[in-house]
Order: C-alpha cells, then sequence, then structure tokens
C-alpha cells in the first residue's frame, strides 16, 4: 500500500471523525494560535500557507485574512469544495513541488512525517513566508504512511533554527517528543514560543501557588496592582506568609472603564471589610500605578514579588512590567493571559504584551493552560 493510500485510508471514516478537530485545536496553542471569541483565530490581515492540511485544516477556523492549503491527496470534492466555500485558495499539490513565496505565514501541523523527500520539502517551506509556525512530532518509529522519522537535530540542520521541543500526552494522540513553535524564517529566531513555559495544573491564580513552592513559609513583600474586592489580595494572604503586600488602585473610573464609579466605591468598601484582618500586613497605595510607582522609587522599596492585575491593553501591559519589572526581586506576573478580545470597544491583549516583551528581552516566562490564567517571569531563571 502506498503512503497516499495509507493517509487516504486513515480520513476515509472522517464524515463521522471529530478526532481531529480536537488534536488540532489542541496542537494549535504550540503553535502559538489560541483561538477566541466563536472558536476563530483573528489573522488581523495576514496571509497564511497551510501545508499537508488535510480535509481540516486550521485555515477553516481563521478570519480576516487570506488563506491557501496545500495538499497532494485526492480528497472526495466536498472537502475541496469547502475549503472555497469559506474563501479559502487550494491546491493539490506536494510540498516538494509547490512554487509559494511571500507569504506572511507558514503552517506546518504534523506533515513532515509524511513527505517523499524531507530536505526538499523544507527548502520549499522556508522560502515561502517570513515566519514558521510548526508542530510535528519527533522521534517516532516509520511505517507505510508516516515514512520520515524527525528528530530535533534533523529539523534544526533544515529549518536553520534552533527549535523547541515539549513532551505532549493527549488521550487522542502520541505520548511523546514535539517540535514545536513560531519561527522567523529571514533569521532563524524564535518567536515568543521559546521563552513561554507551561506549569503545573492549577485553576486559580498559579502564580501564587508557585512562589509557595520555591519559598515556602519565607516571609515576603509584594505589590497586587488592581485589587478590585480584595479577593485575590485575600488569597495571597491567606497563602504565602507575607511580611507585606501593598496594595496599589485608586478606585477611579475612567472612560472606558468596566466598572462605573458607584461599582468601584463598593469594592473598595468590600475590598477594605475583606482584607481588615490582616491590619500590619497591608499597606494601602490608592493612586494610579504610574503614580505608585514614583513613590517606590523614591523610598526606595523593592519587594519579592509583583502581581499586575490592573488595565489590560497593550501599552499598559507593556508600560507595568518595564516599570515594576526592576523593583522585583525575583517574580513579576499577572492575571488574564488570554487571547486577545475586544471589551466596551478596547482591545484587551494581556497575552500579546507578555509574548513581545519575552521575545524582545529574550525573558522566559511561564503560564498555564486555563482560561484567565495567570503568567509570571522568575528572574532566578
Amino acid at each position: 500500500m502506498s503512503k497516499n493510500s495509507c493517509e487516504l485510508d486513515f480520513w476515509s471514516l472522517y464524515a463521522n471523525h471529530v478526532g481531529e478537530p480536537i488534536k488540532q485545536t489542541f496542537c494549535a496553542k504550540y503553535m502559538g494560535i489560541e483561538f477566541g471569541q466563536n472558536y476563530l483565530y483573528d489573522l488581523q490581515g495576514k496571509s497564511i500557507l497551510e501545508v499537508g492540511a488535510g480535509p481540516e485544516g486550521l485555515s477553516l477556523r481563521c478570519c480576516n485574512g487570506r488563506r491557501k492549503i496545500i495538499d497532494p491527496l485526492e480528497y472526495p470534492r466536498w472537502v475541496w469544495d469547502r475549503y472555497n466555500y469559506f474563501g479559502i485558495e487550494t491546491e493539490q499539490i506536494s510540498a516538494e513541488d509547490m512554487q509559494e513565496s511571500g507569504w506572511d505565514e507558514v503552517w506546518i501541523l504534523n506533515t513532515l512525517q509524511h513527505v517523499d523527500d524531507l530536505v526538499k520539502a523544507i527548502s520549499k517551506i522556508k522560502v515561502s513566508a517570513k515566519v514558521l509556525r510548526i508542530f510535528d512530532w519527533l522521534n517516532i518509529p516509520a511505517d507505510e504512511g508516516h515514512p520520515n522519522i524527525l528528530t530535533k537535530e534533523i529539523l534544526d540542520n533544515a529549518f536553520g533554527i534552533n527549535g523547541v521541543t515539549t513532551r505532549v500526552n493527549h488521550a487522542y494522540m502520541y505520548n511523546a517528543e514535539a517540535y514545536c513553535g513560531v519561527y522567523n524564517l529571514n533569521d532563524g529566531i524564535a518567536d515568543y514560543s521559546l521563552y513561554e513555559t507551561k506549569w503545573g495544573n492549577v485553576l486559580h491564580r498559579a502564580m501564587i501557588h508557585y512562589i509557595k513552592e520555591k519559598y515556602g513559609n519565607k516571609r515576603l513583600t509584594g505589590i497586587e496592582i488592581g485589587t478590585l474586592d480584595g479577593t485575590n489580595a485575600e488569597f495571597i494572604l491567606e497563602t504565602l506568609n507575607i511580611e507585606t503586600l501593598y496594595i496599589v488602585d485608586p478606585y477611579i473610573a475612567y472612560p472606558t472603564d468596566t466598572y462605573t464609579q458607584k461599582q468601584l466605591d463598593e469594592c473598595k468598601s468590600i475590598m477594605m471589610q475583606r482584607l481588615a484582618k490582616y491590619k500590619g500586613k497591608v499597606n494601602f497605595i490608592f493612586l494610579p500605578s504610574e503614580k505608585a510607582i514614583k513613590f517606590f522609587r523614591s523610598a526606595g522599596i523593592t519587594v519579592d514579588f509583583i502581581y499586575i492585575d490592573e488595565d489590560h491593553e497593550y501599552k499598559k501591559v507593556l508600560w507595568g512590567i518595564d516599570n515594576y519589572y526592576p523593583i522585583a526581586k525575583r517574580f513579576v506576573g499577572g492575571h488574564d493571559y488570554l487571547p486577545d478580545i475586544v471589551e466596551n470597544n478596547r482591545k484587551l491583549q494581556v497575552l500579546s504584551a507578555v509574548r513581545d516583551y519575552a521575545v524582545k528581552n529574550k525573558q522566559k516566562f511561564y503560564c498555564n493552560d486555563f482560561e484567565y490564567s495567570d503568567w509570571w517571569i522568575d528572574k532566578k531563571e
């Protein structure tokens, strides 16, 4: 049986197959693709070439950008018709024979095990786009449908990059190492995936659990920026051995705020009641973070950790990291590390801001997989 016949046999039951979309959505996270509202990924005007997409390409769950599918197999007509219906260009051709260039990004998901000529296929992929997003399995034994055994060394040499590998275990897939991430094909520099590390299986405020794991019962000082009703501040005080926790929040509504001034006044009252039992451990600084940082600097105050949970607009998140990072002895992080969303006509971009900061500064950071999860930097790593 030929390689193509094996692959077509696999897809022959696809009409009733839910596993592939589940697997692909899971793997997409390792390619830096986070599906947002309506399970769509906003391309924001970028053009995408997806190589070896099969009948269920990631392009089907993308919007606002040009998309094209490359695949050599003779799928039923409805597969191609579905792509075309959603405005996705298609070409039935192998990666080795394609003649593509000028794309913003090229996407590879579980493709390179299947190609006939690995070196030639990668050479064509490299000249097709500026950026590579990839997820492919490593060290899987070859078979009729998967003639290539991929290794990090082989892929690094072929692409001219220092690729990231991670062990992936999922009910529908191998428990194996994968080669993944986002890379600039012009200079081989990795994007955020080189710096992002998933940590723990904690649903609630993982950064605080991480600090507890590292420091145990050691007495700590910290700053929380954006406290609202004090729920997280209380959790910090209950979980860690706090000497001093500075609460930074002006409790003043700005024009595009999610909360009205009345709601913020109520939150402040609740917060004061909630934290009253920690008198002597909590210092209240009812100032915007821009003014509070001047106070910390002039007073020569440094703390063990800083937790940022205020304005989630891109520039403000970056400003917070840049300005508070120097006064943190070890940890800087925050909340709501989730795909970019629009709320009250404001674009909330914690995820993009943190990743861009990491790439610019070559800074490793941690996060977890859950919605509204934490992100954090451990300055000792």
